[in-house]
């Protein structure tokens, strides 16, 4: 078996094995979460691959582009593996096991029929790795799969950065650094990977490398998808004592983002390491004032008060 499979197949059985399940087709009579009224996150390449393999395997019908068919167009009633239970229980998509279980802030809610009405467990997206069983190993292998599988080099830089994004959530910064560094060899001129280059070369206090690749992203129009690139750059050119630089940046990151208290909080901090305190507080106020219970922000204040 696929090396992807086998070790995705443990996880599916570690998951169930962990948390609450009813029997071996299904959790409960509920059925909204099989029908065209469930709205469905697009489901990854890793579980929808694996699925085909499952039934398959297990010569379950209909094929796999019958539940592709229904996850997109809802072209039917139910999933077409509900038959009084779920013909591929055991090889249904992550989603599938961690929903009702779990729930983010704006899921829609539960059925009162649903078995796990009174027992879902509250997730943040900071929280869930922590909460959810093997969940950082799913989503690293997921992206890794995708990269795997990728058609051409527009996909696959693609994918990387979907990777790289996912080890800046877990605080994998290492990790993070070499999949952006191989997504560049591929795209030198893209912005997306300039950008997460320079944001985990800043996250790891290198900031003369977040500067060349921050810049090279401004100069190839980076802010039009990322109008808080600025604010970075700022808070790299205070890094490295750049001051006149840091105020340009912060200048114009208040200038694409007005209603942006961090924008305002740099431009604060560029004042108060200047010493210019009267600046300091005017920057300073009027970031809290767009965001009042913002930490940097009462931090800093006290910092300026103290002058």
């Amino acid at each position: 078996m696929d090396e992807f499979f086998r070790r995705l197949r443990e996880i599916y059985d570690n998951f169930d094995r962990e948390y609450m399940t009813y029997n071996d087709t299904g959790c409960g009579a509920c059925e909204l979460c099989c029908s065209k009224n469930f709205t469905y996150p697009p489901l990854p390449l890793l579980d929808l691959d694996y699925l085909d393999y499952f039934i398959k395997e297990h010569n379950i019908t209909p094929g796999i582009e019958i539940f592709k068919n229904f996850i997109e167009n809802k072209d039917r009633d139910y999933c077409p593996y509900w038959i009084k239970g779920c013909s591929v229980y055991k090889g249904r998509p992550f989603f599938c096991r961690t929903y009702g279980i779990f729930h983010f802030d704006n899921e829609q809610p539960l059925a009162h029929s649903c078995i796990y009405q009174n027992n879902t467990i509250e997730v943040t997206s900071e929280s869930r790795y922590k909460k959810i069983k093997d969940l950082p190993e799913y989503l690293e292998m997921r992206y890794k799969y995708e990269v795997l599988k990728a058609a051409n080099n527009e996909e696959k830089v693609k994918a990387l950065v979907t990777l790289g994004g996912e080890y800046i959530n877990q605080v994998r910064f290492e990790d993070g650094l070499s999949t952006f560094l191989e997504a560049e060899k591929l795209a030198p001129e893209n912005t997306s990977v300039l950008y997460d280059l320079g944001f985990v070369y800043r996250s790891m206090n290198k900031f003369s490398e977040a500067k060349e690749k921050l810049e090279k992203c401004i100069s190839l129009g980076g802010e039009e998808k990322y109008p808080y690139l600025y604010q970075h750059t700022g808070f790299v050119y205070l890094s490295l004592n750049l001051f006149d630089e840091a105020l340009k940046a912060f200048t114009k990151a208040i200038e694409l983002e007005p209603e942006v208290a961090l924008s305002y909080l740099g431009l604060a901090l560029y004042y108060f390491t200047c010493g210019n305190k009267e600046k300091a507080l005017e920057y300073c106020h009027r970031g809290l004032d767009i965001e009042p219970d913002h930490n940097m922000g009462h931090d800093l204040l006290k910092s300026i008060m103290e002058m």
